[in-house]
């Protein structure tokens, strides 16, 4: 598969790509919490807490984009271009990446992080939850093909990396 082969829908202004992230994101917050379970909480009415999609939805904000292969909708990502919740060296994070369970495996996280590289190159940060060893695995592999490491942090919880695009 190429990054060619796959579309990014802004769903800031692609209707049909804002309603599937509504409906998904909360599959996608249920997805990570096996890997840090207090990240995100049900709250008494269902709903998981804390609850940033909004912001993400508001253009004044992240550029949220829907990934879309083969005319089926498979997952999301969310860049974050404000310097306010980002590394100052970067010229965007990567804040969120998600790929649907039944295409996982098919080369379209990569094709995705490629067209991503294609589209706004640059330097990128990037921070996977550490025990989520798919995520940090699939990172560490794509800088080392994409991307020359300015910087790598790490706490108990998280992995963080800086990273030119090459």
């Amino acid at each position: 598969m190429t990054s060619s082969t796959l579309q990014l829908q802004n769903a800031h202004h692609v209707r049909r790509a804002n309603a599937w992230l509504r409906a998904v994101y909360p599959f996608y917050l249920q997805d990570i919490t096996r890997y840090e379970p207090t990240l995100y909480t049900l709250d008494e009415r269902g709903q998981w807490q804390p609850d940033y999609l909004y912001w993400w939805l508001d253009e004044q904000n992240g550029l949220p984009l829907v990934i879309e292969w083969r005319n089926r909708t498979t997952g999301f990502v969310f860049l974050n271009t404000t310097p306010h919740f980002r590394n100052l060296r970067a010229d965007l994070k990567l804040s969120e990446f998600f790929i649907a369970n039944e295409f996982r495996r098919q080369g379209l996280g990569l094709a995705a992080a490629e067209r991503l590289a294609e589209i706004y190159g640059g330097v990128w940060e990037v921070e996977a939850i550490r025990a989520n060893l798919p995520a940090v695995r699939f990172w560490q592999r794509f800088i080392e093909r994409h991307g020359l490491l300015l910087e790598q942090t790490e706490s108990e919880a998280h992995f963080n990396w800086v990273f030119r695009i090459v």
